[in-house]
């Protein structure tokens, strides 16, 4: 059975030190298994003002992040292996945490 984008599912998780980008692949019977797990080292934590709000520095680091996650997911797109479209990434999840 060839794999659809149907079949794939992303999380980013955003933590106080580190992110992580998890994408799982649906089986035919339902459950998931993980098919990448990256993880980048920002340390958000340390960009935290007086009233816990990210500084503009602190906003440049999770969104350099975040992209080096999009051109991590691009750059398997190529892999035949995967059927994903940059069309699909609504499907990727945010995680605030």
């Amino acid at each position: 059975m060839k794999n659809t984008n149907e079949d794939y599912s992303a999380i980013i998780d955003i933590g106080s030190n580190s992110m992580r980008l998890v994408i799982y692949q649906k089986e035919i019977t339902g459950r998931l298994y993980e098919v990448e797990n990256v993880k980048a080292v920002a340390r958000l934590s340390n960009y935290l003002d007086h009233e816990h709000n990210l500084s503009p520095e602190g906003i440049d680091v999770l969104l350099n992040t975040l992209a080096h996650f999009l051109t991590y997911w691009q750059s398997i797109l190529t892999d035949n292996s995967y059927a994903w479209r940059l069309q699909q990434l609504d499907k990727l999840i945010i995680v605030m945490s």
